[in-house]
């Protein structure tokens, strides 16, 4: 078996049909074999690594950019339509980084500074068939490509024959020429059972694959509050989903990968003493102070960080090196001491007082219970 470092035939411009289970190859050639012959070609196989940015701005405009072996593709959902491909060796940081062109500049215009993270692997193997007339013409390609998980990291090669199918299916391409041919071939595809299937489907599965799912963060939540919500399960509510955005946010600010974590967890701050302060007699008063000042100590704490982010004379963060966010010695300890307290909402036993402001359901309930009391 080949490894390729070339796009694979699979994820070419093309039919896709989706495999039963049980068909494999001999299946394929019979089902072309009173007018054609399949030419089996040498089997390819290929790492596939899926980018998108943690809130998903390339899925939320119906696209997904995908490095197979050395090229980069940006591809069109649901369909899989290539709207553009650039050799890319190493992996790209952000959208500034792709080489110059137009698919730079779509990707770059959507990402902005947002880090492009690889949120998904698969090894990708295409069983090449030329389909050849009486002549010997290929007058048709059929790619038998079957998908399977790959390494979370995506940097070590790992068989496919090892890892757990995603997905199966063959694509149909046509050959310039030979259109009747090819009409022909989607009939019998279409008559012997297979159904077509998109890229979208495939991309979700490897997505699946690595634990995630597109949409699954959102920086401003959509809080389930129904007309006669009573006040405190509102209040609650609210509280919950600022704390999720929070929380979601912590490592990527910890790691500094890009100046918007640091953004929304500030927002979602924000949004939780704003709660605090608009929703009255929902906890008692000395708790929904006590609250309010912890969350507004926690947003101080973050604020000479934030200066450095929206200030390109104090900081690297805005300037254009994806290698110079460490650049100036100071940083690593302002970051030490603006999440010393965040850390520990990411998980640490280490005690700290963000302990104090958490707001977990048993408390959230506990407070509301004691302000409907009094």
């Amino acid at each position: 078996m080949a490894k390729d470092t070339r796009t694979p035939g699979g994820v070419e411009a093309g039919l896709q049909y989706g495999l039963p289970d049980g068909m494999t190859g001999a299946s394929l050639r019979l089902l072309v074999a009173d007018e054609c012959v399949l030419k089996r070609e040498e089997m390819v196989e290929t790492a596939v690594t899926v980018y998108e940015t943690f809130d998903w701005r390339l899925f939320n405009q119906s696209l997904t950019l995908c490095q197979f072996g050395d090229e980069l593709l940006l591809r069109e959902l649901p369909t899989g339509r290539e709207l553009g491909r650039v050799i890319t060796p190493s992996a790209p940081a952000f959208g500034r980084d792709i080489a110059q062109g137009s698919l730079q500049q779509r990707v770059a215009a959507i990402v902005g500074m947002r880090r492009l993270l690889a949120v998904g692997n698969a090894i990708v193997q295409i069983g090449p068939y030329c389909v050849a007339n009486a002549d010997g013409k290929t007058v048709a390609r059929l790619l038998d490509t079957k998908v399977y998980a790959g390494p979370l990291d995506g940097r070590e090669q790992v068989s496919g024959a090892s890892s757990a199918l995603l997905d199966a299916y063959v694509v149909l391409q046509a050959v310039r020429g030979y259109p009747g041919h090819f009409r022909r071939l989607r009939k019998k595809l279409t008559n012997a059972g297979l159904t077509r299937v998109n890229w979208q489907a495939t991309a979700e599965r490897i997505l699946a694959a690595s634990d995630r799912r597109p949409g699954d963060y959102v920086a401003r939540p959509d809080y389930q509050i129904t007309p006669g919500t009573r006040a405190d399960e509102a209040a609650k509510e609210v509280l919950r989903c600022t704390l999720t955005v929070m929380r979601a946010n912590e490592a990527g600010i910890i790691a500094d990968l890009d100046t918007e974590f640091l953004h929304d967890y500030r927002t979602a701050v924000r949004r939780t003493r704003s709660a605090l302060s608009l929703i009255p007699n929902v906890f008692p008063p000395e708790v929904t102070a006590h609250y309010r000042d912890a969350f507004a100590q926690l947003g101080q704490r973050t604020n000479r960080l934030r200066d450095l982010d929206v200030n390109p004379a104090g900081g690297a963060r805005l300037s254009g090196n994806a290698t110079g966010y460490h650049a100036q010695p100071h940083r690593s300890s302002v970051r030490s001491s603006t999440y010393a307290t965040q850390s520990s909402f990411a998980g640490s036993r280490g005690q700290s007082e963000v302990h104090a402001i958490r707001f977990d359901d048993r408390r959230l309930d506990s407070f509301s219970e004691r302000a409907r009391s009094r």
